[in-house]
């Protein structure tokens, strides 16, 4: 096959494509996944059908070879995102997208929330959850006595629990 003539190629396709396909299953174990090779496979050749020598071999060995390469390529790369997948949700850091999307949104209702506080309890509930400053390091840096920065820690996340319980009730009501 050295040019693209598309009767052979639908010869080649009709004679070899279950061979490729049986190739990429056996290694894939997955039909959809084999679907996917053998439609690589044949694309190669009608891009490049000058890459076939048939003075080296027949062409459905050569089709069932690149078929091997394509799923064992296929199978090395589902591993290392494997590996990759279970190393971060050993470390914790494996979401998936929705996941994602719900805790950044929840971080901007937060983030919005704090913003209507009192610039007060604003100030002590940023240092000690933004910051990580104990109460005794908030009462020190807004130079306020201790209890006083226990109560505008109280207070500010009482507060901070109405506005998102409301956030709440009203996502719930839509």
């Amino acid at each position: 096959m050295n040019d693209r003539d598309a009767g052979e190629f639908a010869r080649a396709y009709g004679l070899h494509a279950p061979a490729v396909h049986a190739t990429a299953r056996r290694i894939l174990g997955d039909v959809p996944a084999a679907e996917d090779v053998v439609q690589e496979v044949f694309l190669e050749l009608w891009r490049r059908p000058e890459a076939y020598d048939p003075h080296r071999g027949a062409l459905r060995s050569w089709l069932c070879t690149i078929a091997r390469n394509k799923a064992i390529d296929q199978v090395r790369r589902s591993q290392r995102q494997s590996a990759a997948m279970a190393i971060l949700a050993e470390v914790g850091l494996a979401e998936d997208a929705a996941e994602a999307v719900l805790r950044k949104e929840l971080a901007g209702c937060v983030r919005d929330a704090i913003d209507t506080l009192p610039a007060a309890h604003r100030a002590a509930i940023v240092l000690a959850y933004y910051q990580g400053f104990t109460y005794r390091q908030v009462a020190l840096t807004l130079s306020i006595p201790e209890g006083t920065a226990k109560s505008r820690l109280r207070l500010g996340l009482r507060r901070l629990n109405q506005l998102l319980a409301a956030i709440d009730d009203e996502g719930a009501a839509q």
